[in-house]
C-alpha cells in the first residue's frame, strides 16, 4: 500500500516547520477557521431551540455589530502588511477561504440537528 505523503509548510519568520498530511488543515489556517466556527456559533446561539434562520440578525444588534467587528479586524490583520509582520500571518487565498466558510458552516449544521431534536423532545 502506498504510504500518504506530508507536505511541509514553514512560516517565514519561524524556524519550525510543521507537517499536514494531505487534505488536512494548514496550521496556519486555523485561527481563521476558529475565528470563523466562533462567529457563526455565535449568531446561532441566540436562541436554544429556535432555528437561526427563524431569528432575525437584527434581534441582537450588539451582537451582530460585535461580530462583525472581530471579523473585521481579523481580515485587517491578514491583509495590512504591519499586522502581518507582527503577527505572523499571511493572507488567504480565495480557494483556502472558500474551504474554511464550508468547514465552519458544520456548526450550523451541527446546532440545528441539536435543536430539532430538542424541540422534538418537548412536544
Amino acid at each position: 500500500t502506498a504510504q500518504p505523503t506530508m507536505a511541509l509548510h514553514a512560516g517565514r519568520s519561524s524556524s519550525i516547520a510543521t507537517a499536514t498530511a494531505p487534505g488536512e488543515a494548514n496550521p496556519r489556517d486555523r485561527g481563521s477557521l476558529q475565528q470563523s466556527v466562533m462567529a457563526l456559533h455565535a449568531g446561532n446561539s441566540r436562541s436554544e431551540h429556535q432555528s437561526v434562520f427563524s431569528v432575525s440578525p437584527l434581534s441582537n444588534p450588539f451582537l451582530l455589530v460585535a461580530t462583525a467587528a472581530a471579523v473585521g479586524v481579523h481580515v485587517a490583520a491578514l491583509y495590512l502588511r504591519p499586522t502581518q509582520f507582527v503577527l505572523r500571518v499571511e493572507p488567504l487565498d480565495l480557494a483556502t477561504w472558500v474551504r474554511i466558510l464550508g468547514l465552519s458552516v458544520t456548526i450550523l449544521i451541527a446546532m440545528e440537528i441539536d435543536k430539532a431534536v430538542r424541540r422534538s423532545r418537548r412536544h
